[in-house]
């Protein structure tokens, strides 16, 4: 099992002892684009915001990975977001 397929594995653990938490789904998300997953990220970020809406991270990275799909103003939407729970974020 690779380096990343470890990070998934530990953070499906993670959520599955607790899966009221944001973090344990933008920690999952940023394993899963960090291999170029993007839609997988996308899946998992949306759930820590459904969780969390004022999780600046989670649409922080949400943005990120819509960019890296081109998906332009889902892009900007999510970073709009972001700025407004976290102006520095």
């Amino acid at each position: 099992m690779g380096e990343h397929d470890s990070a998934i594995a530990e953070h499906r653990v993670v959520i599955a002892l607790d899966s009221t938490k944001s973090t344990g789904y933008v920690d999952l998300g940023s394993a899963l684009e960090s291999m170029g997953r993007d839609e997988d990220a996308i899946t998992q970020y949306k759930r820590a915001i459904e969780l969390d809406p004022r999780d600046a991270l989670a649409w922080y990275n949400l943005a990120v990975s819509f960019c890296h799909l081109k998906r332009w103003s889902e892009a900007y939407a999510a970073a709009q977001e972001a700025w407004d729970w976290d102006p520095f974020s």
